[in-house]
């Protein structure tokens, strides 16, 4: 009896363990679930401020204007500009390009990508880099979402008063061009025409016959160029080349009215290599105005055949000289935004250059031969008194000999207009 009294005992006392031990079981159940809730709140707080908002780096707009490109290449548009100074946030950064975001009011938000080379850091964290296998992406990275127009809380940057929401959108310009051009130059030609024409009439004159043909003077011929373009701005430009002008006519006058029928033939010509310095401005992309000056390195030349019969007799002369002029005009590109861009260019030149010296060779059909040396000069040939002629030789001296007059240094006239067309290379 004892024993099976005892044994209930036992199996009582171990019921009541089990029903503690069950109680202490949930309490602890209990206050776990209590902690992990807790924890979680707490977690979710403290981790809260982090996630609501990204890291930013503060920047500083450091150029004189900052472009903000729609993508991260610098061909991009442009979809706004800042000027120097203008503090901005950045989350991100893609190789050399900031993401960034503006707040311009309460409803409209810029974001965009900004280059290093204009910014400035000032201060937070650095921007986690998201590195990209090409430099322009039409699609969000997956593991690194650029969708920046997403987010919802955007710091307001402050933005200079003078800064308005739509800023002129101003071409990207290079550095350094190069362009090469050729077309027609139109000159006045000056003395070497004024003698080519006056020989023609002392020999109509002489002969006492008006002849048939004309002595056309020289007035056009073609011009090449080449160029180097410097940027001073994104509407300035200094101007450095070079020129290569030459023009020649032929003209043929015959007197068939004498005894035997003679012919005068001359040919006149002009060569000039223009060192030239111009400031070009580019009031807009396709269009712009050029202003400078030029130093020739000019040369002329004349030829003079008479032919009667069997007998002829010719003269040759080659002068040279230098002398500085003045040009203007303006030109028209296409393509303005591509590397390679075709223009048209017209200019208007002003530049005459006297005291030209060269040699005069003599030759005629009995074998004779002469050569002189000496300055080219213009004078007046007369027929008789009261008639005279302009004539243009090459003299050892000032002519002075009877039946001359008014002789002077001649002067070549280069003032006209030439027009272009070229392609420029932009670097």
């Amino acid at each position: 009896m004892t024993g099976i009294m005892g044994l209930a005992n036992l199996k009582n006392s171990s019921e009541w363990n089990d029903g503690e031990a069950n109680k202490l079981n949930n309490r602890d159940i209990i206050r776990i679930v209590f902690v992990l809730i807790f924890m979680c709140v707490l977690f979710f707080l403290c981790g809260s401020g982090s996630w609501a908002q990204e890291p930013r780096t503060q920047l500083k707009v450091v150029s004189e204007i900052a472009n903000i490109r729609q993508n991260p290449d610098i061909g991009s548009a442009i979809i706004q500009q800042l000027p120097q100074g203008t503090v901005l946030e950045a989350t991100q950064k893609q190789g050399e390009w900031y993401v960034i975001q503006l707040k311009l009011d309460e409803e409209k938000i810029l974001s965009g990508f900004v280059h290093e080379s204009l910014v400035t850091v000032i201060g937070g964290p650095a921007p986690e880099e998201v590195k990209i296998a090409e430099p322009v992406r039409k699609e969000p990275v997956k593991e690194e979402p650029v969708e920046v127009e997403e987010v919802e809380e955007v710091r307001p940057v402050k933005i200079q008063p003078q800064v308005q929401e739509s800023l002129p959108v101003t071409p990207e310009y290079s550095r350094f061009r190069v362009s090469f051009s050729g077309g027609m130059s139109y000159v006045l030609g000056g003395d070497p025409n004024e003698g080519a024409i006056g020989l023609g009439d002392y020999y109509a004159a002489s002969l006492g016959e008006s002849g048939s043909g004309t002595v056309s003077p020289l007035r056009t011929g073609y011009i090449f160029e080449a160029e180097m373009n410097f940027a001073l701005s994104s509407k300035f430009f200094l101007n450095f080349g070079g020129a290569y002008l030459s023009g020649k006519k032929e003209s043929r006058k015959k007197f068939p009215e004498g005894t035997y029928m003679e012919a005068y033939t001359t040919r006149p010509s002009i060569r000039s290599v223009p060192a030239r310095l111009s400031i070009s401005y580019y009031p807009n992309p396709v269009f712009y105005i050029k202003l400078g000056g030029e130093y020739h390195f000019a040369k002329c030349s004349y030829f003079y055949r008479y032919e009667k019969a069997d007998f002829w007799q010719e003269w040759k002369g080659d002068a040279n000289g230098q002398g500085s002029g003045v040009f203007g005009g303006f030109g028209i590109e296409a393509n303005p935004s591509g590397n390679v861009r075709f223009f048209l260019e017209t200019l208007g030149r002003y530049c005459k250059i006297t005291n030209f010296s060269g040699t005069d060779e003599y030759n005629d059909s009995t074998g004779s031969q002469s050569t002189e040396k000496g300055t080219l000069y213009i004078y007046q040939g007369h027929v008789s008194e009261n008639e005279s002629y302009p004539l243009l030789y090459i003299r050892e001296r000032k002519p002075s000999e009877a039946g001359v007059s008014d002789a002077k240094a001649a002067t070549i006239d280069l003032s006209g207009f030439e027009v272009r067309v070229g392609i420029r290379f932009k670097f």
